[in-house]
């Protein structure tokens, strides 16, 4: 199986509560797989405009 390596990244506390208190509503585990999903989505938009 491949490991894959992580890194951190801080994002402010309120925002972080405010993730918390949708993201069991919508299917998350953590704010850390908010945050993934989110970031994944971002970067394929992104990716479509250029």
């Amino acid at each position: 199986m491949q490991s894959t390596e992580y890194t951190s990244v801080k994002i402010p506390k309120v925002l972080a509560d405010r993730i918390n208190q949708v993201a069991g509503q919508m299917g998350y585990r953590s704010v850390s797989e908010f945050v993934l999903d989110s970031t994944r989505r971002r970067l394929e938009q992104l990716s479509l405009k250029n």
